[in-house]
Order: C-alpha cells, then sequence, then structure tokens
C-alpha cells in the first residue's frame, strides 16, 4: 500500500513536470513553472526521495492610484493664452510694483492679475508626481507659454498650487507647494519653457472654490496667474 502511494505521488508529479516542460519543449519561453495558470515550486530530492511540488500563491500587483478623476475638460493652448494675456483688472504704477514675495501674499493683488484654473490634471493620489498620461494636458499649457512668451518676453507666470480640505492643514500645504513645483520642473524638462519665466506657490486649502470639508475636484487645481504688471 506505501509502495502504491509513492508510486502514484511520482506519477502526479511527472504529470506535473510534464505539462511544466511543454512549454519550453515547444520552444516557448517561461519566467517561473506554472501550472493551471499558478506560479508552482518543484523540488527534487534526488535519486529515490521522490518530487515536491508545491502551488504558490499569485503575487499581488499594485496598481497606481489616482485621486478621484476630475471631470473638468482641459482648456486649450489657445484658451489659455488668451486668458493669460487679456489686461490686468487693475495694475499698479511702476513705482508701486512688489517683490514677488509680497505679491503671494496680497490677495487683492492676485485677484487682479490675469489667470486661468486647471482643474483636469490628475495627480497620484497624495502625491505631486503628475502620471504620464497626464502629459497631454501639460502640453496644452506648456504650448499657450512658449507662444506668450514669444510675443512677451518679458512675461512671468505664477504656478498656484491648490488642495481640498481633505487632510490637514499642514499636509495639503506642503502637498500644494510640491505639486506647484512639480509642474513648473515638467514644463521645464519635458517641455522647454525656461524657469525665469514661472514662479511656483502653494496655498493648501486656503482658497476652496466650493466650502467643503470633502474631497471635491473643484478645488484640487493648479491656477496659472500672470503677474509681471505687479511685480518688480
Amino acid at each position: 500500500m506505501r509502495i502504491a502511494k509513492s508510486f502514484a505521488a511520482r506519477s502526479a508529479a511527472a504529470v506535473l513536470l510534464a505539462a511544466i516542460a511543454a512549454p519550453a519543449i515547444a520552444g516557448e519561453a517561461f519566467n517561473e513553472p506554472v501550472f493551471n495558470g499558478s506560479p508552482i515550486l518543484v523540488q527534487d530530492f534526488g535519486s529515490g526521495r521522490g518530487t515536491k511540488v508545491q502551488k504558490l500563491r499569485k503575487p499581488k500587483i499594485k496598481k497606481p492610484v489616482v485621486e478621484q478623476a476630475s471631470p473638468a475638460a482641459t482648456p486649450s493652448a489657445a484658451q489659455i493664452e488668451r486668458k493669460l494675456e487679456a489686461p490686468a483688472a487693475s495694475a499698479p504704477r511702476p513705482r508701486d510694483r512688489v517683490t514677488i514675495r509680497e505679491f503671494k501674499r496680497r490677495p487683492e493683488l492676485r485677484r487682479a492679475a490675469p489667470s486661468i484654473d486647471i482643474q483636469s490634471i490628475n495627480f497620484a493620489f497624495g502625491s505631486a508626481e503628475i502620471p504620464y498620461s497626464q502629459y497631454g494636458k501639460v502640453e496644452n499649457i506648456a504650448t499657450a507659454l512658449e507662444r506668450l512668451l514669444r510675443r512677451r518676453p518679458d512675461s512671468q507666470i505664477l504656478i498656484e498650487g491648490h488642495t481640498d480640505a481633505v487632510g490637514s492643514d499642514y499636509s495639503n500645504q506642503v502637498l500644494s507647494e510640491a505639486r506647484a513645483f512639480s509642474l513648473k520642473r515638467l514644463l521645464v524638462r519635458e517641455f522647454g519653457i525656461p524657469s525665469y519665466a514661472m514662479e511656483t506657490v502653494g496655498y493648501g486649502e486656503q482658497y476652496l472654490l466650493v466650502e467643503t470639508p470633502y474631497e471635491d475636484w473643484h478645488n484640487r487645481r493648479v491656477t496659472l496667474r500672470r503677474i509681471d504688471e505687479f511685480v518688480q
């Protein structure tokens, strides 16, 4: 009886080994033994000691998590260009212009500068990374800035990062700053926009478009603001 069981086990192992070897015999490459769609571990203990076949768990593949997708349409390059080239609502006299640092702290000056909100870029969740799938949207921004700088070489663009109210004030502040900088870096490295033409700032959840403590795609945005008529 014991001999029969041992023979049956060896026979089952032989069937499995034959199934595993089949792809190689047929000339197909494989990275690990697979039987019935599952990876297995085959251990040969040498002559007379038998073969052990153990089924392994399939590895879990982590998919990149992206924040709730924004349904907002991406503005065209022409729309972005037109918004940024619009005249300022009330530009100060040249002698009354302020430093960039002061401009960032003056909401009344920010409101007067021509701007456009970009709400369609979907960042990785809780990250400043801009996935490759979003590069087409960034290209629209790059095209608009390239045209603008060709006609107005002295243009200065402030890239503002904004978050929704989910999370702490501190984490949202840090995240908004990182996302603004991430967009600038991508515009410089991938699309050739000169670094000197752009400044960045993060406002966290300070300027919500929709007053809610919950996740809302309207609040997660970057704002482009032309500030050359306001700063020294």
